[in-house]
C-alpha cells in the first residue's frame, strides 16, 4: 500500500471514529433512537475499520483502535452482545490502549475500557464475577476522572450485591453518587441511586423504593427516556416484592411505561427482564395465566440471546404459576428445568426467589423423584443458609393451588391499567416529541 493511500485511509478512519464517538454519546440522551439506527446501518463498516486500525500489518493506529472499542461498547451492550464486544473489540482495544503512554489514555480511556470489559464479564454469569471485580478495581485505581470513578464504584456495587456482600454494595453505591454529584452528572447520580436501591433489596424494601423514586426523578430531569425505562423497571421490581396491594397496582403501571420505549429501540434484554419481572407481579396478584404469558415471552427472548440467568428465573416463575393453577405436572417440569442450571442465578436472586420456590418444590413432592427432590431442597437450604435472611420472606405462606379460569379477570385488570396509565402516557408522548 502506498503511503499516500495509507494516509487517506487513516484520515477516513479518523472521521469514522469521530462520528462513532458522537453517536455513542447520544445513546444516553433523548437522541437514542437516531444513535441506534446509525450504528445498525454502519456496524459492518465500523467492524472493518476497527480491524484495519488494530492490525499491525495494515493501518495500525492504536489511538483509533482504542476509540472504536469505546464507541462500540454502548451499542453492543444494549444489544446484549457482550462476548462479541470482548473478543472482537474490547481485548484488542485494551491492548492498543496499553501501548499508549499518554495521560489521557492511562487515566481516562483505559479505565473506561476496563469498566466496559468488566461489565461484559459480569453479564456472562457468576463464573466471571471475580474477573469483573478485578477490572472495576483497576479502573477505580487508575482514573483521575470523577465520572469514571462513579462508573467503577457503581459497577463494584453491582458485583458486591451479586456476591451477597450488602454492606460493601451500599458503601460503593453511596460513593458513586458522591462522585456523580462532583462530576455534575445527573445520569451517573441516578445510576448510583438505582444500584443503592438494588443493594437494599431484600433487606429493606422501603429504603430501596425511596432510592428508585429518587432515580426516576433524576432520569426525568435528563430527558433520557431509555434510562428512565430502566429506572421504572427497578422501581416496579421493588414495589412488587414489597407486595402491598397499592404497590402492585403501581408496579404494573411502571412496568407498562418502561416497556413502551424499550420496544421502540429493540432493547430485547430489557424487554426479557420486563416480561419476567411483570410475571412475578401477576403471580403476587393471583392472575397466574397472565404471569405464564409474560414468563413465556421472557423465556423466548432470553433463550434467543443466551441469557442463562434470565432463563432460570423464568422457569422458577413458571413453576409457581402452573402450580397455583393446579397443573402440578407442568410445574414439576419447570422445577426440573430450573435445577439443571440453578448455579446461573446469583445470591441476590436466591434471597428474593428461593423462599417461595422452596415451598412450590416441596409441595410437588409426589411429582418429582424423591432423590431429586431431596437434592433440590438441600440446594435451596444451603443457598438460603449462606446469605442473610430476607425481611418478609423468611416465613412465606403460599395459598393452595386454584382451578379457575382467569381470562375475564385478566381482561378487567388490563383495562384498569390502561386507565391508570393515561397521565403517564401523555407525559411520555410529550417527551418523545421533544426528542
Amino acid at each position: 500500500m502506498s503511503s499516500m493511500v495509507k494516509r487517506a485511509d487513516i484520515a477516513h478512519a479518523r472521521r469514522f471514529a469521530s462520528a462513532s464517538r458522537q453517536w455513542a454519546s447520544a445513546i444516553d440522551t433523548p437522541n437514542v433512537l437516531e444513535a441506534i439506527t446509525w450504528f445498525d446501518s454502519e456496524i459492518s463498516n465500523l467492524t472493518l475499520a476497527f480491524h484495519r486500525v488494530s492490525d499491525v500489518n495494515d493501518l495500525y493506529t492504536p489511538e483509533l483502535a482504542r476509540d472504536f472499542a469505546l464507541a462500540l461498547f454502548p451499542y453492543l451492550d444494549r444489544a446484549s452482545m457482550w462476548t462479541k464486544w470482548e473478543r472482537e473489540f474490547g481485548l484488542p482495544g485494551i491492548a492498543a490502549a496499553e501501548s499508549l503512554k499518554d495521560e489521557q489514555t492511562t487515566s481516562y480511556d483505559l479505565p473506561r475500557l476496563q469498566n466496559a470489559l468488566g461489565i461484559a464479564r459480569r453479564m456472562q454469569g457468576q463464573a466471571f464475577l471475580s474477573s469483573a471485580l478485578a477490572l472495576f478495581e483497576q479502573a477505580l485505581q487508575a482514573t483521575t476522572d470523577d465520572g469514571v470513578r462513579a462508573d467503577a464504584l457503581v459497577n463494584l456495587a453491582d458485583v458486591y450485591r451479586l456476591q451477597g456482600n450488602t454492606e460493601a454494595a451500599i458503601a460503593a453505591a453511596h460513593k458513586s453518587i458522591a462522585y456523580g454529584e462532583s462530576a455534575h452528572d445527573l445520569n451517573r447520580q441516578a445510576k448510583g441511586w438505582e444500584y443503592l436501591g438494588l443493594a437494599w433489596l431484600p433487606e429493606d424494601y422501603d429504603k430501596a423504593i425511596e432510592c428508585y423514586d429518587t432515580a426516576v426523578e433524576l432520569r426525568k430531569q435528563t430527558g433520557n427516556v431509555a434510562r428512565l425505562a430502566q429506572a421504572l423497571t427497578m422501581l416496579a421490581y421493588g414495589l412488587t416484592h414489597r407486595g402491598r396491594p397499592e404497590d402492585l397496582k403501581r408496579a404494573l403501571l411502571a412496568y407498562e411505561q418502561s416497556a413502551e420505549f424499550d420496544k421502540q429501540i429493540h432493547n430485547w434484554q430489557a424487554l426479557g427482564r420486563y416480561w419476567g419481572d411483570i410475571a412475578a407481579t401477576y403471580n403476587k396478584l393471583g392472575t397466574y395465566q397472565s404471569a405464564i404469558d409474560n414468563s413465556m415471552y421472557a423465556l423466548d427472548r432470553n433463550l434467543q440471546i443466551h441469557y442463562k440467568r434470565g432463563e432460570i428465573l423464568n422457569y422458577i416463575r413458571l413453576a409457581e404459576s402452573h402450580y397455583m393453577l393446579g397443573d402440578s405436572s407442568l410445574a414439576s417440569h419447570y422445577v426440573n428445568l430450573a435445577f439443571q442450571s440453578i448455579d446461573a442465578i446469583s445470591g441476590f436472586d436466591r434471597r428474593i426467589m428461593f423462599p417461595r420456590f422452596r415451598q412450590v418444590t416441596q409441595n410437588l413432592a409426589s411429582y418429582i423423584d424423591s432423590n431429586q427432590l431431596q437434592g433440590y431442597l438441600a440446594t435451596i437450604d444451603k443457598a438460603l443458609g449462606a446469605v442473610p435472611s430476607s425481611t418478609g420472606n423468611a416465613n412465606v405462606v403460599m395459598p393452595g393451588p386454584i382451578n379457575v379460569k382467569e381470562e375475564g379477570q385478566s381482561g378487567r385488570h388490563r383495562n384498569r391499567r390502561s386507565s391508570l396509565g393515561a397521565s403517564w402516557s401523555n407525559w411520555w408522548k410529550q417527551l418523545l416529541h421533544r426528542s
